[in-house]
């Protein structure tokens, strides 16, 4: 528990790390947890990514690309990583996979 907590404390101290951390974040929680269709995440997440790169890095027209473009490199660090991550085989007893190894496809 020790670990996550210097960890968090290490990102909270780089304000670039704590942007990148901050826009995952919240583009998690927009695609994956609101009703919002895929196409309305960019309008919501490239504002955010721009305040926070003014508020975060720089009060200049130089802080508000770099969020804008942190944004926009997260969605589609996102829509690479996704698909990746779905297609890790499900645990044993998830997934149509029993304890005995036979899965509910199979005819018996």
């Amino acid at each position: 528990m020790f670990e996550i907590i210097d960890l968090l404390q290490g990102a909270m101290a780089n304000p670039w790390m704590l942007l990148f951390l901050a826009i995952w974040g919240i583009g998690f929680f927009v695609k994956e947890h609101t009703p919002l269709d895929s196409s309305r995440v960019p309008w919501i997440v490239l504002p955010v990514g721009i305040a926070l790169g003014v508020a975060l890095i720089e009060v200049s027209l130089a802080g508000a690309i770099i969020g804008g473009v942190m944004a926009l490199a997260q969605m589609g660090f996102y829509d690479v990583v996704k698909p990746l991550l779905g297609s890790i085989p499900p645990k044993v007893g998830e997934g149509g996979i029993t304890v005995d190894g036979a899965g509910e496809d199979d005819e018996q």
